[in-house]
């Protein structure tokens, strides 16, 4: 059975009350995998990330006078189609989108928003806007999960600090550490609180750094362990108030290599299609750059979903770079939208084939 956005905003997992699952997780190919095998991987861009030096609206002609310094050229861009464009650093993030296994969300918010880091990611982590709740919208999930599979969904993050998107009532996070000399347990999610694993076992191509050896440890426990499984993992760095355009391209590329990096060792595995990437940032950046060639905190950002059960493509309107609220772009699609459409998969729930609309 579906989720529904009011039902994950009342109890725990879900969009509106009615919404069929978006065509974008329809899939080329139908997934024949159980739901006992499908793993969900979050990942967080803490900061803000500038969603319009992202997926560029290259046409428009108010991007460019709106940052006459930060515009990336046309001749540099990464085309999507004839008005819409990639950031160039983000070269394995095309090809995922032109093989058809990333789709690409614009203008993702949520009503009254808020420029605040603290408040604008706990209402991401709890996936719900009311201050009363108090759970994560991944810990909800969790509990979903465990009433419809014989095995407990394993929620395990990369660092120290529990994300509050795993909070839930009974829901124990494994917190994963690696080395180069550790061996990759042979119950990953078992008694232990802390999971350790070997980066020297794999093929692809992970950029160095905490992030990209994160997400190849990830691939290699999909790999060992059948249960379904829900990970979170962060990139930082976007809050690029500041001299942006360097930052921003470093962050965008590490991004790129690494999600495809982490698609592309699934498949050399065989379980590319149990695995959903869902990224998101706390807001997106104000249209104009400001006088320290950075952006400052804005509204609407982008979101994405990947792996081999997606259908990719661009949805969602992009927003109106004429039309503002108070110098920042308005929302076009609600981020718990994305969220329950990731839950109804996650929880095996009946994909049917729609409108090519994402909402």
């Amino acid at each position: 059975m579906a989720i529904s956005r009011r039902a994950f905003l009342r109890s725990g997992v879900s969009v509106a009350a009615a919404a069929a699952v978006p065509a974008m997780l329809t899939g080329a190919v139908p997934n024949t995998t159980s739901c006992r095998q499908r793993a969900l991987v979050v990942v967080e861009l803490n900061g803000g990330n500038d969603a319009i030096n992202t997926v560029i609206p290259i046409a428009d002609p108010a991007y460019a006078h709106a940052r006459p310094t930060l515009a990336v050229p046309r001749s540099r861009a990464l085309m999507l189609d004839a008005r819409t464009a990639l950031h160039p650093a983000m070269r394995q993030m095309h090809r995922l989108y032109h093989s058809g296994r990333l789709a690409i969300i614009q203008g993702v918010g949520y009503p009254n928003p808020s420029r605040s880091h603290f408040r604008s990611m706990e209402i991401f982590h709890r996936g719900d806007l009311s201050p009363q709740l108090t759970t994560g919208w991944l810990g909800r999930l969790w509990q979903e999960t465990a009433a419809h599979t014989p095995d407990r969904a394993a929620l395990v993050h990369c660092g120290s600090e529990m994300p509050e998107m795993f909070r839930a009532p009974l829901a124990t996070p494994l917190a994963m550490k690696f080395n180069e000399h550790d061996r990759l347990p042979d119950d990953p999610a078992g008694a232990s609180a802390i999971v350790q694993v070997s980066l020297a076992n794999t093929n692809a191509a992970y950029p160095a750094g905490r992030f990209g050896a994160g997400l190849a440890a990830f691939a290699q426990i999909i790999a060992r362990d059948a249960r379904p499984m829900m990970f979170h993992i962060s990139l930082g760095g976007f809050d690029t108030h500041a001299k942006q355009a360097q930052t921003h391209a470093a962050l965008l590329g590490a991004l790129s290599s690494a999600l495809a990096a982490f698609l592309d060792d699934l498949r050399s595995r065989g379980r590319d299609r149990d695995v959903m990437l869902v990224v998101f940032s706390e807001f997106g950046r104000r249209l104009k750059e400001n006088t320290s060639a950075g952006t400052d905190h804005g509204c609407a950002g982008v979101m994405f979903l990947a792996g081999g059960s997606v259908r990719g493509g661009l949805y969602g309107a992009c927003p109106s770079l004429t039309d503002l609220a108070d110098g920042d772009l308005k929302h076009t699609v609600d981020f718990r939208d994305c969220y329950a459409a990731a839950a109804n998969w996650m929880v095996g729930a009946v994909q049917r084939r729609g409108s090519t609309q994402f909402a």
